[in-house]
C-alpha cells in the first residue's frame, strides 16, 4: 500500500469525524470532510455560538431556532458515506484484479 505519512488533524477534527460517523482509524483517508466541514462558511442565516457553558451552539436569525448540530452536518455526513463506497468499491475492484492475476 502506498505508505505516506499520514496527515495529522486536530482533536476537535477528529471529534467531528466521529459525530460524522467515522472510525478516525479506517476512515483516515477521508478526515478531510470533516475538516471541510468545520472550516466550511455557515450557510446564513445561521451564525454560531459559544453558550456560557462553553458549548458550541448554532442558531438561525430567520427562524429563531437554536441547534447544536451543524447546520452543514447532514450534507457532509452524506458526501462522506458516497466517498467511503467509492473508496470501497475500489478496494473490491483491486482485490478482484489481484485474484484473476494469480
Amino acid at each position: 500500500s502506498d505508505s505516506q505519512p499520514a496527515k495529522t488533524y486536530s482533536r476537535e477534527v477528529l471529534d467531528f469525524a466521529v459525530y460524522l460517523g467515522m472510525d478516525p482509524q479506517k476512515d483516515a483517508d477521508l478526515l478531510w470532510i470533516a475538516e471541510d466541514c468545520l472550516n466550511a462558511e455557515l450557510p446564513p442565516p445561521w451564525t454560531e455560538h459559544t453558550s456560557s457553558r462553553g458549548d458550541i451552539y448554532f442558531y438561525n436569525s430567520e427562524t429563531d431556532e437554536s441547534t447544536v448540530d451543524h447546520p452543514l452536518e447532514g450534507q457532509y455526513r452524506q458526501q462522506f458515506m458516497a466517498e467511503k463506497r467509492k473508496l470501497l468499491a475500489e478496494e473490491e475492484e483491486r482485490a478482484c484484479e489481484a485474484a484473476e492475476g494469480e
